[in-house]
């Protein structure tokens, strides 16, 4: 038995408002089925964010669909679980329950399992960590119906662990149950393989670039390819090819002419199938000539040229608003209150709060609003107000 294990493909993502972006993590999904069916896969499991909306666009939908009759077409079902991106905030259908007729299995907290081809799946849809009593009561229900398997087992999950994300984790690897061969997971970005129980854990990560801290993995994203048929999961890491080349370079405004002159030599001598999206982190501000004529010489050989000015004071960096696009909203609001002093425990809670907020009818900026005042009603720090400041 053969799984393609995918997660975090965040498709209809049109990153930086580019038509290319959104083309790029297509490409990125097109080549997971490609390679899942050129290695004769026997199912694919898909663990949460296929898409980045709730309410993804027509052509994204449409495009999926492409996607699941080609893998339909060869006999290849595919087990899915909701994500954390692509599930609406209040009550009404996820849009993976649109492609039940092209064989896609969704498991969620109301049909936590199913058995396809003689394998058992468990699993269910994110929930934050608010739910976590609820979160445990069902995997100890999938537990139970998986022991009255005797067949391979794979539990497949959207949510962080304690370890690997220890600031917006969900729940600890203990607390999951080691019944299971496999543990197809899905949510953090990076690549990770962990030995738990009798099986195998594993992160395959995202398919494409979603910020600039996952720069220095790209060379590692893919998917996995997992074979159940021995005593213990064999693990191949499948690279994607089609990834579109980003580099982050940092510089001071003096030199910052200087390298974009080298730059523009690496882009040229790479010769890369698709023009680079190039990141560059300045210390001071840029004067509008210098910036113009970086511009210049690198806007004909890339997508995008992003330069973001980096202030460092004592030890804490501050981001411009221009390098906080590309970051989530839960990790820009855990920097603004590293900012003012408070520690991992109390950005934890403010990402908590913020999570419970955003799963009512507030909109992300009124969520955030309301998170940030009641950390600092809770904390005693006021806007504007930094440790120095309370000291």
């Amino acid at each position: 038995m053969l799984i393609a294990h995918v997660a975090d493909t965040h498709l209809g993502y049109m990153q930086y408002n580019l038509e290319e972006r959104f083309e790029d993590f297509n490409d990125a999904f097109r080549e997971v089925v490609d390679k899942a069916i050129d290695e004769h896969v026997d199912v694919l499991v898909h663990a949460g964010d296929a898409f980045h909306d709730p309410r993804p666009s027509i052509k994204a939908l449409k495009f999926f669909r492409e996607q699941l009759r080609r893998l339909h077409s060869r006999g290849i079902p595919v087990v899915a679980v909701p994500g954390s991106h692509d599930m609406l905030k209040r009550r009404g259908m996820p849009p993976l329950s649109l492609f039940d007729d092209l064989g896609l299995k969704l498991l969620t907290f109301v049909t936590p399992t199913a058995e396809v081809k003689g394998v058992f799946f468990g699993g269910f849809q994110y929930l934050p960590r608010h739910r976590h009593d609820s979160i445990i009561a069902k995997l100890r229900e999938i537990e139970l119906k998986a022991r009255e398997k005797g067949s391979k087992k794979v539990l497949v999950l959207h949510q962080a662990l304690e370890h690997l994300l220890p600031i917006a984790y969900e729940i600890s690897l203990a607390e999951l149950p080691k019944s299971f061969n496999y543990y197809a997971m899905g949510h953090i970005h990076n690549h990770h393989v962990i030995p738990y129980g009798k099986g195998v854990l594993s992160y395959p990560g995202s398919t494409e670039v979603l910020s600039v801290d996952e720069i220095k993995h790209i060379d590692d994203k893919g998917f996995n390819i997992v074979d159940l048929s021995g005593d213990e999961p064999t693990i191949h890491r499948v690279r994607i090819e089609s990834i579109r080349p980003q580099f982050r370079y940092k510089s001071s405004a003096e030199e910052l002419l200087a390298l974009a002159e080298k730059i523009r030599k690496e882009i040229v001598n790479a010769k890369a199938l698709k023009k680079p999206l190039i990141h560059v982190e300045v210390t001071s501000e840029v004067d509008r000539f210098t910036y113009e004529k970086v511009e210049r010489l690198l806007q004909p050989l890339c997508l995008k040229v992003r330069i973001a000015r980096k202030i460092e004071e004592e030890g804490y960096t501050a981001t411009t608003v221009t390098e906080l696009e590309s970051i989530s909203v839960e990790q820009a609001v855990a920097e603004y209150l590293k900012m003012k002093g408070l520690g991992d425990k109390e950005a934890s809670l403010a990402i908590e709060i913020l999570r419970t907020l955003s799963l009512g009818n507030l909109t992300e900026k009124e969520a955030v609003a309301k998170t940030i005042e009641e950390i600092e009603h809770i904390f005693g720090v006021k806007s504007g107000e930094s440790e120095e400041d309370r000291a």
